[in-house]
C-alpha cells in the first residue's frame, strides 16, 4: 500500500511541476523572442538573429509538447 502511495505522489509531483513550469517558460520565451527580434531589426546584428533561432526552437518544442499532452486522451479513455 505504501509503495503505491509513494508512486502516486511522485507522479503528482511531476505533473504539478510540468504544469507550473511550462506556462511560465512559454510566456517568458515568447517575450524574449520578441525582444531579441526587435533588437536584431534595430541594430542589424546577426547575433540577435542567431539567438532568436535558438530560443525559437526551444519555444517550438515546449509548445509541441503541450499540444501533444492536450490532444492525447488519458489512458482510461484510450480503450
Amino acid at each position: 500500500m505504501m509503495d503505491a502511495l509513494i508512486v502516486h505522489r511522485i507522479q503528482f509531483a511531476f505533473t504539478i511541476t510540468c504544469h507550473y513550469l511550462f506556462p511560465q517558460l512559454t510566456m517568458g520565451l515568447g517575450l524574449l523572442i520578441v525582444i531579441l527580434k526587435t533588437l536584431a531589426i534595430r541594430t542589424g546584428n546577426q547575433h540577435y538573429n542567431l539567438a532568436v533561432r535558438f530560443w525559437a526552437r526551444i519555444f517550438r518544442n515546449a509548445v509541441g509538447q503541450w499540444l501533444l499532452r492536450v490532444r492525447t486522451p488519458p489512458c482510461s479513455q484510450r480503450l
